[in-house]
């Protein structure tokens, strides 16, 4: 079947002193094939005996589906790369590397000598990886400002689908900063578009119509539906520099947990008139973000020029960040506003589960609070919770230390009663809680 974009090429008039534009583009097209085709690489992987190929992660195999549904067998021991400069740096795919056994990644060049290649490190965040090879073997790809592409330009994706070197596909830029889909990583805004990418293309490059590269292939949806995604390359840069400067990327954390304040009734109604930002639910004691100054309720609304709506936008704006370097965040506390500058540490990268849940409440307003305190310990400690009670739809737990109720310290129980009976039924209350070293809060209607 013809494409309309061939048809409507070749019907063009002529221009340019008697050459269509079909003609013209044409000779663009191949002219940027052999640009960037000597630059391009197979990578093919042989996998350490106790590394799992046998089947896929349930995300990467709804990506592999074809429209039909069926499963489609992507060679687990193949994919692209490209030369980012003289000295045999090649980017790839982290996932293309994975579980590769020492010694066991050799990249085939144009010229088909296959060459083995040293895997000087990963990074998880943006799926790149970087190889080695001798020097001088291959030239460079040129590189294009991936903040300078526009959708709807042309472009080429070029690499080696079910090990078919050197193919070159055809498209254009379908949209830009995809993000929060099944399979991506969190805080990379992907390029998409519908130049056809097939398996084996992974960490091959996305170019211009000069064959000028502006991204990594990283990852389809589906087969033959156009929808390809690339990392970009500024940022893919980025992690590669870092990873052949130190061998590997220590990327910093705020250790904060957050959830969108759009997208929470009960926190909607609690923080109104304020619609937007993220409410820091939980926090270390410990962390520097609490050393820094934020707190259990403050709503977030900006990292340095970063506007935030989702929890994902917060490692958006630390992908380019250095430890050591700083987050200036803007910041809103009981309708305030405030900046909050963190210095960056490294992150632990521990698994960070909530410390309340805030389910949307059933009418409760006749049901006490149901909890009873400690005695004799030396802050107000939970010892027991009444189910189906006020605390207990609040997720309040035993052990839980209760320090403040709408930011008012309180040491007895009464001190609690008086602080609940005091804010506006329709609003609740926020307690502000202590929970095995974290610090959250939980709104009590």
């Amino acid at each position: 079947m013809v494409s309309l974009f061939a048809v409507f090429l070749a019907v063009l008039p002529p221009i340019f002193g008697g050459s269509s534009v079909s003609d013209v583009l044409d000779k663009e097209l191949s002219s940027a094939h052999q640009h960037i085709s000597p630059s391009v690489v197979v990578v093919s992987v042989e996998k350490s005996p106790d590394y799992d190929t046998g089947s896929l992660p349930h995300d990467v195999e709804q990506l592999l589906k074809t429209p039909e549904g069926e499963t489609v067998h992507m060679p687990a021991d193949q994919g692209s790369g490209f030369a980012i400069d003289g000295e045999g740096h090649i980017i790839t795919n982290k996932h293309v590397v994975d579980g590769a056994a020492p010694d066991g990644i050799t990249v085939r060049l144009l010229d088909q000598r296959e060459i083995p290649a040293k895997l000087l490190g990963v990074d998880p965040d943006t799926d790149i990886a970087v190889l080695k090879i001798p020097e001088k073997l291959i030239p460079g790809a040129e590189m294009f400002d991936s903040k300078r592409v526009k959708v709807g330009q042309i472009a080429c994706a070029v690499g080696s689908p079910y090990r078919l070197q050197d193919t070159f596909s055809l498209g254009v830029i379908s949209a830009l900063g995809r993000n929060g889909f099944t399979g991506c990583a969190d805080g990379v805004d992907y390029i998409q578009t519908d130049a056809p990418i097939h398996p084996g293309n992974s960490g091959g490059p996305l170019c211009d119509a000069h064959g000028r590269v502006f991204g990594v292939n990283t990852m389809i949806n589906g087969v033959n539906r156009g929808l390809g995604f690339a990392v970009p390359i500024n940022l893919a840069m980025d992690s590669a520099k870092r990873i052949i400067t130190s061998g590997s990327i220590l990327r910093p954390s705020i250790e904060v947990e957050t959830t969108p304040l759009s997208q929470n009734p009960t926190m909607a109604r609690y923080f109104s008139p304020q619609s937007s930002g993220l409410v820091v639910m939980a926090l270390r004691r410990d962390s520097v973000a609490y050393a820094s100054g934020l707190r259990p309720g403050d709503i977030l609304i900006s990292a340095d020029s970063l506007l935030l709506q989702y929890p994902s936008d917060i490692q958006k704006a630390l992908l380019n960040k250095k430890v050591g370097d700083s987050l200036k965040l803007s910041v809103i506390r009981s309708t305030r506003p405030l900046i909050v500058d963190i210095p960056l540490s490294d992150a632990q990268r521990l698994p960070l589960p909530p410390i309340v849940s805030i389910p949307p409440p059933p009418d409760v307003t006749v049901a006490p609070l149901g909890v009873v305190f400690s005695k004799g310990k030396a802050y107000l400690t939970v010892e027991s919770v009444t189910q189906g009670s006020k605390a207990s739809i609040a997720n309040i737990q035993p052990g839980d230390v209760i320090l403040a109720v709408e930011s008012m310290p309180v040491k007895t129980g009464d001190d609690v009663q008086r602080a609940l009976e005091a804010a506006p039924p329709s609003r609740g209350a926020m307690f502000l809680i202590e929970r095995g070293g974290r610090m959250g809060f939980s709104v009590v209607k």
